[in-house]
């Protein structure tokens, strides 16, 4: 199999998305780019007084592949962080510095370091960023939040963007795992880092969490996929399923919101319908009954003319005995 090969049409279909989604733009408006909404004017609701217009709010979904742009702001507490640094070594607890936590201790071999995440919705640009050192190789991922994203999100994407610098290191013992919940706000939410090269990692690992960061694309990981070794395909998979969902999710939200203004459109049709006919019904002649008018309008004129006519003839017909 030559993934040189399939890693270049990989990277000439993230070229053509890329194209397309700048594309996608009609009157100037791209619903594909950036993330305000934009508000469709759908009806005008009189009452005796004023006049108040409603609208349909369309979502921009943003299908970019730009990255995100990395908060600097510090979290000012552990519980402010959204994510809590622990390991399994017995009787040793991860230090907290202003937007920075510290594991007490390194990870022996055989041993895993996990982060739990809590939040129920993350603040749109937080900065999360997770370094472990691996025989002298310090191997750090860095996600930042997008709009409306649950701790689940951070923690799917965070193992994802790891698992993917640890093989752009050439790093295959080292396990990365995570957990997701129903109920993210619950603490529940979990990064497994486990540690299967032999040896302890040499230094302590870290967590930073900074806020005022901006969301990157939703299809950002489009750009990263690399199929050249079996794992970086393994990694591939997921980043693909995620950036299906990504898209489908997208779609579905355009779905919804077309299927709105389809269901507003026919009723304004309606609307205007009804208007025409009650316009019509006052305005409108009845042609039958105006033609049975006119049919005796001129049968009275004829009559009128002959009796006149008859009239006429009277008095000549008198002088005519005097003759």
């Amino acid at each position: 199999m030559d993934r040189t090969k399939i890693q270049t049409d990989i990277d000439a279909i993230a070229t053509q998305v890329e194209d397309i989604t700048e594309a996608a733009s009609f009157n100037g408006l791209n619903l594909l780019q950036g993330t305000d909404s934009v508000d469709i004017l759908s009806s005008l609701n009189r009452s005796s007084s004023s006049v108040t217009p409603d609208y349909i709010t369309i979502e921009r979904q943003n299908l970019e592949q730009s990255a995100g742009v990395a908060g600097t702001t510090a979290a000012v507490s552990a519980a402010a962080s959204k994510g809590i640094l622990t390991t399994n070594t017995a009787g040793t607890a991860a230090t907290f510095a202003t937007g920075t936590q510290t594991a007490g201790a390194v990870v022996a071999d055989g041993q895993a370091e996990t982060i739990n995440f809590a939040g129920e919705i993350i603040d749109t640009g937080d900065t999360f960023a997770y370094t472990i050192d691996v025989a002298g190789t310090a191997v750090t991922a860095e996600y930042v939040a997008a709009e409306g994203e649950t701790s689940n999100d951070v923690v799917e994407n965070l193992a994802s963007l790891l698992q993917a610098e640890l093989i752009e290191n050439n790093i295959t013992d080292v396990d990365v795992s995570f957990s997701t919940s129903s109920n993210p706000s619950q603490n529940n939410v979990s990064l497994v880092v486990t540690n299967n090269t032999g040896s302890a990692f040499n230094a302590a690992s870290t967590l930073e969490v900074n806020t005022g960061g901006t969301a990157g694309g939703g299809l950002a990981n489009l750009g990263s996929i690399d199929v050249s070794t079996a794992s970086g395909a393994s990694t591939a998979l997921t980043q693909i399923d995620d950036l299906l969902e990504t898209a489908i999710d997208a779609a579905s939200a355009f779905g919804s919101v077309q299927n709105r203004i389809d269901t507003q459109s026919d009723f304004i049709q309606s609307l205007i319908d009804s208007l025409e006919l009650g316009v019509s019904a006052l305005v409108d002649a009845d042609l039958t009954a105006a033609s049975a008018r006119l049919n005796a309008l001129q049968v009275q004129q004829q009559l009128g003319i002959q009796s006149l006519g008859i009239a006429n003839q009277g008095p000549q017909t008198i002088l005519a005995l005097f003759r």
